[in-house]
């Protein structure tokens, strides 16, 4: 019951009965039985004899052949197996399958020539490269050559835009080579629909941008062309093979018109549409045929406060208006509106909106009102308030927002403080502000100083005021009527210092760096000389810094 590899040598066994069998793969088994005796040394010479046969099947490299359950690729060549019966099947694409039973004798070498005869037939179809074919279930585009098919049943559909469909069901035989010619017939129609730029075409409640020379197959459409402030164009047209359909479908604007006189005769007149319309006229004007809806009237004039107003129009109902301007500006009491504009600090184009500053620095009175003290080193309730930090100047601005009814625009604590520039609060100006107002805007005269190229004229400065702080508003204003932006105290700015004022060469409303270690300040103060208080240099302190020559001056946004 031991199984051994091999002969084995000098194996040594108590006296008993023996039983040996020898196994060996193609091989007839032997059995051996005998007693091994006391001291008897045993030799046995048990050699298996050969008893296989050999199968070769020779077939295409193509073919698949299986012997017994065992697959083979193309070729056999004298495989052995035991006797007895042999399973052969070849199969091949396309061909015949051949199956073979034979019995297997003792070493015999059987030779098979197996070559699968071939059954098919082929298939061409010549159309056109945009069809698209699909046969017995495969899916071709263009044109197929000799494409073989096992005998039987092909099922053939054609098939491409703007054509008649093509069906064919035929039987291909063995050996048949079969050739279609199958083009499509176009059956297409054109479509074209002129109507206004702004109209929406819809067809068959598709919306389409544009129908210009569309080309379509044969069907009933409904055609809705749409827009605003006109009424809907419908038409339902039936598309027929061959047909080059061009319709002018313009939806009629539904308008009204405004009779506007203003005073003064030198006003400006802007006139928006919530369609996009957008009028503009001087002091007096007679809009006609403008579509209906609602608009927004803006009549401004410098020297003026502006009036702004919502106006209905409807149909066959003209308006009369007649509107004079109060003097005066629409800047709050103490503060200028600046508009925006475009100026060169000597390292970028800087272009800004329109935005509110304040006409003086904040005075310790204003201080004292919304935060109940005053810090200020030179006391003076006109003198500015100064020894403020940044900080401080923040705290400010929201309390002063809040007391007012007004959108706090600072959120945040210490270095992520963030300024929210769309709200309607106070905050300090952003440097690029603080310099297009110093510069005079849009009245700019290009001085070096705020308001002049004598600073005498326009700062409290180390050369003429060596010992305080002065009444803000006691020097000549620059060109948009600001005070003291070159002088008095330091004024902080919104902005994280950075090595140049702006960072690109063109820029539109900027905001500084997004990070930093100091604030900016510009302006100079009381103790600075001539050279610190022009209005392109800069200067930069911590956010906790305060002194009795820095100080702020309050800043909106204009909306």
């Amino acid at each position: 019951g031991t199984p051994y590899k091999g002969g084995i040598k000098d194996l040594k066994l108590n006296p008993q009965a023996v039983n040996i069998k020898v196994e060996q793969e193609f091989c007839e088994t032997i059995n051996e039985s005998f007693t091994l005796e006391r001291n008897e040394v045993k030799v046995l010479d048990l050699y298996p004899k050969n008893i296989a046969g050999t199968i070769t099947v020779n077939t295409d490299k193509q073919a698949e052949v299986v012997i017994n359950g065992k697959t083979f690729q193309g070729s056999v060549a004298s495989t052995k197996y035991l006797p007895g019966n042999i399973s052969i099947k070849v199969t091949q694409a396309f061909c015949e399958t051949i199956e073979e039973n034979y019995s297997l004798s003792a070493n015999e070498d059987k030779v098979f020539d197996l070559f699968p005869p071939n059954i098919s037939g082929s298939l061409t179809v010549n159309t056109s490269s945009q069809a698209k074919l699909v046969i017995n279930g495969e899916v071709f585009t263009g044109s197929i050559k000799s494409k073989k098919y096992l005998p039987g049943q092909i099922n053939l559909t054609l098939n491409q835009d703007f054509c008649q469909p093509i069906k064919e069901t035929f039987t291909l035989n063995t050996d048949e080579d079969k050739i279609l010619d199958l083009y499509p017939q176009d059956i297409s129609g054109y479509l074209t629909i002129n109507t206004n730029p702004k109209a929406k075409i819809f067809l068959n409640n598709n919306q389409y941008q544009e129908v210009n020379k569309v080309r379509m197959v044969p069907q009933v459409l409904e055609i809705k062309v749409t827009q605003l402030k006109a009424d809907d164009i419908i038409r339902v047209i039936t598309l027929k093979t061959g047909d080059d359909i061009s319709l002018d479908l313009y939806p009629e604007i539904k308008c009204s018109g405004i009779d506007i006189v203003t005073i003064p005769t030198t006003a400006s007149i802007e006139l928006t549409g919530d369609a996009g319309e957008h009028y503009t006229a001087t002091g007096r004007k007679s809009f006609i045929d403008i579509p209906i809806g609602t608009y927004e009237l803006i009549i401004s004039n410098e020297g003026y406060k502006t009036h702004k107003e919502t106006i209905n129009l409807t149909v066959d109902n003209t308006i009369q208006k007649q509107i004079s301007l109060e003097e005066g500006s629409d800047a709050p009491e103490g503060f200028v509106l600046v508009e925006g504009g475009t100026f060169h600090n000597g390292t970028a184009n800087v272009t800004l909106s329109d935005f509110i500053i304040g006409k003086y620095e904040v005075t310790q009175a204003e201080w004292q009102e919304i935060m109940g003290n005053n810090p200020s080193y030179f006391k003076g309730d006109n003198n500015p308030v100064e020894q403020v930090s940044w900080y401080d100047a923040v705290e400010f601005c929201n309390k002063k927002s809040v007391k007012e009814g007004l959108d706090p625009v600072y959120l945040g604590s210490g270095a992520s403080i963030k300024c929210d520039f769309s709200k309607n609060g106070y905050r300090l100006p952003t440097e690029a502000e603080w310099e297009y107002a110093a510069r005079g805007g849009k009245k700019s005269k290009a001085y070096t100083y705020s308001g002049s190229n004598n600073i005498d004229k326009v700062a409290e400065y180390k050369a003429n005021n060596n010992k305080s702080t002065k009444a803000v508003g006691g020097k000549k204003p620059n060109e948009l009527g600001i005070y003291d932006m070159s002088g008095n105290v330091w004024e902080w700015c919104w902005d994280w210092y950075g090595y140049e004022d702006y960072s690109s060469s063109s820029e539109s409303n900027p905001l500084g760096p997004n990070s930093g270690s100091y604030r900016v300040l510009r302006g100079g103060g009381w103790y600075s000389s001539a050279a610190y208080c022009r209005v392109a240099n800069r200067d930069c302190y911590s956010s906790t810094y305060s002194s009795y020559f820095v100080g702020f001056r309050l800043a909106r946004s204009s909306n």
